[in-house]
């Protein structure tokens, strides 16, 4: 009986581990987005965002805690397969060449333009860039980059994208929105 509830044991703390890693994680980038926002309204958007990611992680630990105590196992909410939870899962961003800046990509459509609202990246300080020029798409683990029928276009390593079509984006992709140039990586 120890070793079976000593393996449950083991296995509830996987899962719950497992579990963890992805509110985590998505506070973490949006903690850091508004450590870096120097836009009041937008930063507070980033903390009210993690905010939730954080409240969503203390409700399931209590009930995870619940269940424990029942005696019940703890069931992964995220992923029907424990993978190794060491490492969290990256964040992808993209590196400005013009400033270096490093833009966290956080939401599975991210909206590129130099519109006021409604854009998670802006770049309002280029003229060729549209409003609404370009979005990146996530599908899983992968990234894609979409041309939003923008008037200057964008470019994949070089190659146009058409307006309208998923192009899939490697770690070191070189994008250009315009004559805007970004290197996309998945990690440091």
């Amino acid at each position: 009986q120890y070793e079976k509830d000593e393996k449950q044991l083991k296995k509830n703390i996987t899962s719950l581990a497992h579990d963890i890693r992805t509110p985590l994680t998505g506070a973490a980038g949006y903690i850091q987005l508004a450590q870096e926002c120097s836009e009041s309204a937008r930063r507070e958007r980033y903390l009210q965002t993690a905010g939730g990611r954080l409240k969503e992680l203390g409700d399931m630990l209590e009930k995870n805690n619940e269940d424990m105590n029942r005696g019940e196992p703890v069931k992964s909410e995220t992923s029907e397969e424990i993978k190794d939870s060491s490492e969290p899962e990256p964040v992808p961003f993209l590196i400005r060449s013009k400033t270096s800046q490093k833009i966290w990509i956080t939401k599975d459509e991210f909206l590129i333009g130099s519109e006021q609202d409604s854009i998670d990246c802006r770049i309002d300080d280029n003229p060729a860039i549209s409003r609404n020029h370009a979005k990146i798409v996530r599908h899983e683990k992968e990234y894609f980059v979409v041309d939003n029928d923008s008037r200057n276009h964008t470019y994949l390593n070089g190659v146009l994208v058409e307006s309208g079509e998923e192009h899939y984006v490697p770690h070191g992709a070189m994008l250009r929105f315009a004559d805007e140039d970004f290197e996309f990586k998945m990690h440091e």
